[in-house]
């Protein structure tokens, strides 16, 4: 088993907590699942405009959070999720340098 190989395709990734709702008896609830990104789609990263929405601020004890625009091989898509742009930027830079062949 090559372990360097296994590593190589994990940090291929980045494990984030995407922003969902649902709509239940007229009210929006917001909760948090994970997603891993394949790092080589992401196009850019933002602040994102739910910061300012109190709703939101208040269901996840004033966090911040990022649109992160991806590419697919047939359209671009925006995801907001958790954490500023310079710690999601972070991790996309993290671990890559400490591969050896």
């Amino acid at each position: 088993f090559n372990w360097c190989v296994y590593i190589k395709e994990c940090l291929m990734f980045l494990k984030v907590k995407k922003l969902s709702w649902v709509v239940e008896n007229h009210k929006i609830n917001y909760f948090l699942n994970d997603l891993f990104l394949n790092k080589d789609h992401i196009l850019s990263i933002t602040e994102s405009e739910y910061d300012s929405q109190p709703e939101i601020q208040s269901a996840f004890s004033n966090s911040q959070f990022s649109d992160i625009s991806i590419s697919t091989s047939t359209k671009k898509e925006t995801i907001t999720v958790l954490g500023s742009p310079e710690s999601i930027l972070r991790q996309t830079k993290r671990e890559r340098t400490l591969l050896h062949d």
